[in-house]
């Protein structure tokens, strides 16, 4: 007997949408330089506003490193551009194997005072190399620019999605030629931060939520400003981290100058603090997620903070307050994490098939024989799964029949399997079977075969999707497109392994205003399903009580199925 194991499996956006559908199309991914339209800069300040959100078994890191430093007169002013500054990332800020879901380069500074009246002002390239890769320009999806508040400079912030570049999480991360304004004033800076998303099966269900803008904070202008993550169900232990990138914080500090965390609606008011970050002077030119921690990083602040103390077991939001005092700074982006009450399936299940019956022992699926299908779900979550089930029958079935519904309640139609009730506790799982007879194709014809679940409104939904049965061979390589503008290849083995690596190009540049809580979720799971073998474990198919026991061809996809099919959104994953 001979079977395959699914390539992979995606997620789809949850039924609480995180990502606005004006922003699901997908950017092509260039191997060299980022290439887009030419980014249109912020006129104004812009409060940061949601960029993405991911949610289940992801989390995050991010880092960075100064592009200026101060010179030989020593006066805490920076007056020399450092055209190659590096940031390390080490196995320690990672889970040991965490998988690239997006990476995102931010470069931001001091530069030639226009009234962010265009002119080519806005350095909108610079040059990125990843751990182990080659320096090549990158151009950025989206820039930000801000007057400052001031008449001898301007500020500016860009940001490009720099996930296909990147092989190996673990390493140095470069960048220079960023052209920015340093000539030892009080608040020129130029620096840049490398932005890591990922994910791991052991993660912990969690929402992480990046924003992004160009807001000035000072006391003679906009001193205050809040951002709110919402829509949430805090796990227990409540656990949340956040991160900031800040430019051009000063030493010098002031009374007023904190930042506070508030969990709504039982959690309290936390004001973040560590040994390098005091109360009154968070924004003072440290970076603490480096190994040693810096703190003469002058003009950026790029640090991370544990949200537990503000955190209650069913909070549903996440306040953010940054207040400003006399030290003038400019928040770039906000990234939070919380751990969530949530069912998480995608990360273990899989879709897989095997010859069930070779009717002309052929030893390869030919038309008359039987495929089995085993949709394997499996809840890693910490919270139970109510689910539902969707797959069309291919059109290269010549009937099928369900042999086993895995407790679920069967609405299948003609053409479609539909489970609805899918009950799964954390760390349980269960087997959905189902076995297809192959029409009279020719030879060489490619059965593809999808599952779609949805555990909405308290967990995760994905899409399983099986290797391709071959007719006449069992053994196959594809490349496809599994969404618009993926570069998704799978390649299956004689043995009937398949293993398969998925790449994504998005660029979701504009987000709903703060405190929505709306994102969006890319991600693709690379899994590898077992072997299904035994015959006759789930029951004789002609005693079946389960399923339509449909006797006839299906006649194509319902139009449901190929609607959530459409809101497909693929991450790319690489292992750390």
């Amino acid at each position: 007997m001979k079977s395959h194991a699914a390539p992979r499996s995606r997620a789809l956006p949850l039924a609480r949408p995180l990502l606005p559908l004006g922003r699901l199309a997908l950017l092509p991914l260039a191997a060299l330089t980022v290439a887009v339209a030419l980014p249109r800069p912020a006129l104004a300040d812009e409060l940061p506003t949601l960029l993405q959100s991911w949610e289940g078994g992801y989390d995050f890191f991010a880092t960075g490193a100064p592009l200026a430093v101060d010179g030989p007169d020593n006066d805490d002013a920076v007056d020399t551009l450092n055209m190659s500054a590096v940031a390390s990332v080490s196995a320690d800020d990672l889970v040991p194997g965490a998988e690239i879901v997006a990476a995102y380069l931010y470069w931001g500074g001091s530069i030639q005072n226009n009234d962010c009246g265009g002119g080519g002002l806005v350095d909108d390239e610079v040059s990125f190399a990843a751990p182990g890769g080659s320096a090549e320009l990158v151009a950025a999806d989206k820039c930000f620019c801000s007057d400052a508040g001031a008449m001898a400079y301007d500020m500016q912030l860009c940001r490009a999605e720099v996930t296909d570049m990147i092989d190996e999480l673990v390493g140095d991360y470069t960048v220079g030629e960023f052209a920015a304004l340093i000539e030892n004033g009080d608040t020129h800076t130029a620096s840049f931060s490398i932005v890591l998303v990922y994910a791991h099966e052991f993660l912990k269900p969690r929402r992480v939520s990046l924003y992004e803008g160009l807001q000035t904070l000072w006391l003679n202008g906009t001193k205050q400003i809040e951002i709110t993550l919402d829509g949430l169900d805090v796990d227990s232990p409540p656990e949340g981290d956040l991160t900031w990138y800040v430019l051009e914080g000063d030493i010098n500090g002031s009374m007023m100058e904190r930042v506070e965390v508030a969990g709504a609606p039982g959690g309290g008011v936390l004001t973040l603090s560590d040994p390098i970050n005091p109360e009154a002077n968070p924004m003072n030119h440290t970076i603490n997620t480096t190994t040693p921690p810096q703190t003469d990083a002058i003009g950026v602040d790029i640090d991370q903070f544990d949200l537990a103390g503000a955190l209650t077991q069913g909070d549903n939001a996440v306040k953010v307050t940054y207040t400003a005092d006399l030290d003038k700074f400019w928040i770039a982006y906000n990234i939070v994490g919380v751990n969530v009450y949530q069912a998480v399936l995608l990360t273990n299940s899989s879709k897989t098939w095997a010859l069930q019956d070779d009717a002309d022992q052929s030893g390869d699926p030919t038309p008359g024989d039987t495929i089995r299908y085993t949709i394997h779900l499996e809840n890693t979550g910490t919270a139970p799964a109510s689910a539902t089930l969707n797959d069309v029958i291919p059109p290269e079935a010549a009937e099928w029949t369900l042999v086993d519904d895995g407790g679920a309640t069967d609405g299948s139609t003609q053409g479609e399997l539909i489970l609805s009730e899918l009950a799964l506790a954390p760390t349980e799982s269960v087997d959905i079977v189902l076995d297809v007879v192959i029409a009279d194709v020719p030879e060489g014809t490619e059965i593809n075969n999808t599952a779609i679940f949805d555990a909405s409104p308290d967990g995760d939904q994905g899409e399983l999707v099986a290797p391709p049965v071959v007719i006449g061979g069992a053994a196959a390589t594809t490349t496809g497109d599994a969404a618009t503008d993926t570069d998704a290849t799978s390649t299956t083995d004689d043995s009937g392994t398949s293993t398969g690596d998925s790449g994504t190009g998005g660029d979701p540049s504009a987000g709903p205003t703060t405190g929505g809580s709306t994102g969006g979720t890319t991600s693709e799971d690379t899994t590898s399903g077992g072997t299904d073998s035994a015959a006759d474990s789930f029951g004789d198919t002609e005693e079946s009580e389960s399923g339509c026991g449909c006797k006839s061809a299906p006649g194509g996809a319902p139009g449901g199925a190929l609607a959530l099919l459409a809101l497909l959104a693929v991450g790319r994953r690489r292992r750390a």
